[in-house]
């Protein structure tokens, strides 16, 4: 089951975080972010607060569920939430990532899964996942060299900029091409 684009986007203006976007997840899932609550932030897109309509992120959100989330999901049979989803300008800055986050249009996540080190998820992602419409990009984040569980994967839908770009990014700020935690 897959909500449709018009459905999504009604749910996302009434602020419905119980709205059932697939079999797997909810609005919710999309918009939270811890850092967002602690700081007040109003997570849910909408035209003011977002760089294209809101149509077009809800579009992309049902395009990173289908490609991306409940393949994971179904794959591996454990369930999880994305860390992060959906970011709105604010959000975006008080995590201090880039204006071109593809977190701003909906079209990536960041996942970590309960009980799976995010090096072993990270090489699953690449090598065996089901994510058979390839991906945009998989991104070892925030890793601690030696240090299995940390960080987290990022994941985004492929676009005309990234097509199943592989990088690991390090707590020394270090990228590389190519996963090499």
């Amino acid at each position: 089951m897959l909500a449709s684009q018009e459905d999504l986007v009604t749910a996302l203006v009434n602020k419905d975080p119980t709205f059932q976007v697939s079999d797997h997840f909810t609005v919710k899932e999309l918009v939270y972010s811890e850092t967002a609550v602690n700081k007040g932030i109003d997570n849910y897109p909408n035209d003011i607060n977002a760089p294209i309509p809101l149509s077009e992120i809800a579009s992309n959100l049902l395009i990173l569920i289908q490609d991306i989330l409940e393949p994971i999901r179904v794959k591996l049979a454990i369930p999880f939430s994305p860390n992060s989803c959906f970011r709105c300008y604010d959000l975006n800055q008080a995590l201090g990532s880039k204006d071109t986050s593809q977190h701003l249009l909906g079209q990536a996540a960041d996942l970590d899964i309960p009980g799976i080190s995010t090096v072993d998820f990270g090489y699953w992602c690449q090598k065996e996942g089901s994510l058979s419409n390839g991906f945009g990009q998989l991104i070892l984040e925030a890793i601690t060299p030696g240090v299995a569980s940390s960080g987290w994967i990022h994941l985004s839908i492929k676009n005309i900029k990234y097509n199943n770009q592989v990088l690991t990014i390090t707590n020394r700020g270090v990228t590389k091409l190519g996963y090499n935690p």
